[in-house]
């Protein structure tokens, strides 16, 4: 008779924490699309871009979108080349879970840097989609819309 509970309580436990299990799920996938997006930032981050960690964490099909004009992920990574000084505050970022694959970010960025001797900076929304491939999260298209500056210090 033991031998019968044993199963049926599994049974019943499994099935009370499978709910629990499941919330989590989520809310450990938005961390991580989360963590995704911040750190193509940082590689961007400092001196000079990392432009093979870039590289490796946008998709062959990679859209980035400014200002209604498309980039191609090859554009995007040779207008990096000319890149110095960038840094960024990272502000709110909300991840949109849309399959245990895909998903979204969207954040706040205020940032500066220099191109080509041009001095550029400003603060933007910005909206990330990734699917998650042989077990990372990849960007495919990427937007940015220019926000009004947030008062308080400028990025470090």
């Amino acid at each position: 008779m033991s031998h019968l509970r044993l199963p049926a309580i599994a049974a019943v436990v499994g099935g009370l924490l499978a709910p629990a299990l499941a919330q989590n799920q989520p809310q450990e996938i938005r961390e991580q699309l989360i963590a995704a997006d911040r750190s193509i930032w940082q590689a961007i981050a400092g001196p000079h871009p990392n432009i093979a960690q870039v590289r490796n964490a946008l998709a062959a099909d990679y859209i980035d979108m400014e200002l209604g004009v498309s980039h191609s992920r090859e554009d995007v990574l040779k207008d990096l080349q000319s890149v110095t000084g960038f840094s960024f505050q990272y502000e709110h970022p909300r991840a949109f879970v849309l399959s245990p694959t895909s998903g979204y970010v969207i954040a706040e960025l205020t940032y500066s840097s220099t191109s080509d001797g041009k001095t550029a900076g400003g603060r933007i929304l910005t909206t990330t989609v990734y699917s998650k491939e042989h077990g990372r999260w990849i960007a495919h298209l990427h937007t940015e819309m220019d926000m009004p500056a947030a008062a308080g210090p400028a990025p470090r």
